[in-house]
């Protein structure tokens, strides 16, 4: 407690929050090799898995969006004619979020971002994806998906993903990973989240990163925010450590 003269007694309160998301990894789905040679979607999922994430447990602390990433391994495309092309859809709890198509042999992935009311926490999410090809058939390898509270976006600083509201001071020390192979740029950003106006400290690299405020005066809410130099490549926080002081 701090006595001030001629005020009275100011008591500081002093909180920890930790929230470890982590970054869900559905592995390999495909144990040996599939043939697709449906010419479209079908009412069956070719692939399907539940991946959770857990909610912060702390109110004050808001997820603002989840990242979904597929990946798939084309060993080749066949048939008489050959097909010439691999169509996708990626299903979130019986919605379709991603769709798109894949002209060429060899490891692919998409990704997309997951807003509120599109995604559940805490509780397992439904994933289903569903494959065809124009013609002929396509032989496939691996179909991997990833789910994280993160982004793919590829646009100027990202996406927030996370926010927290607090008036005081506060410490944050969080860590993001990334899959895919071009750069990362992760930032903490003040109450009005404009990234060109109040930035705080940001980390760039492949494979990780990290934003690591030492002491800020915040007045409101504060926001992290990620962005990837590739559409098909995605952050996603693994954990983040915040050290509060406020008055009571």
């Amino acid at each position: 407690m701090l006595r001030l003269a001629g005020e009275g007694v100011i008591a500081e309160k002093v909180e920890r929050i930790t929230y470890q998301p982590g970054l869900q990894d559905s592995g390999d789905l495909e144990v040996g090799t599939k043939s697709i040679a449906a010419t479209a979607k079908q009412a069956a999922a070719d692939y399907e898995t539940a991946l959770a994430v857990a909610a912060p447990a702390d109110a004050r602390l808001e997820v603002l969006r989840l990242v979904i990433r597929l990946a798939v391994t084309i060993d080749g495309f066949g048939g008489a004619p050959p097909a010439t092309q691999l169509s996708y859809a990626v299903e979130v709890n019986g919605v379709e979020r991603l769709t798109g198509s894949w002209s060429t042999t060899g490891s692919q992935a998409a990704a997309v971002d997951l807003t509120p009311g599109q995604f559940l926490l805490g509780a397992g999410n439904g994933i289903k994806v569903y494959l065809w090809v124009n013609r002929g058939e396509a032989t496939l390898s691996r179909c991997q998906l990833w789910l994280g509270v993160g982004s793919c976006s590829n646009v100027g600083w990202g996406q927030a993903l996370l926010s927290l509201r607090h008036n005081g001071l506060l410490r944050l020390a969080s860590f993001f990973a990334q899959v895919g192979g071009g750069s990362m740029t992760v930032a903490a950003v003040g109450h009005d989240n404009n990234p060109n106006g109040n930035l705080i400290k940001d980390s760039v690299g492949s494979g990780s990163a990290h934003v690591v405020v030492p002491l800020l005066l915040l007045e409101d809410r504060l926001y992290l925010r990620a962005g990837l130099s590739a559409a098909s490549d995605i952050g996603a926080l693994v954990a983040a450590v915040l050290n509060l002081r406020s008055e009571k």
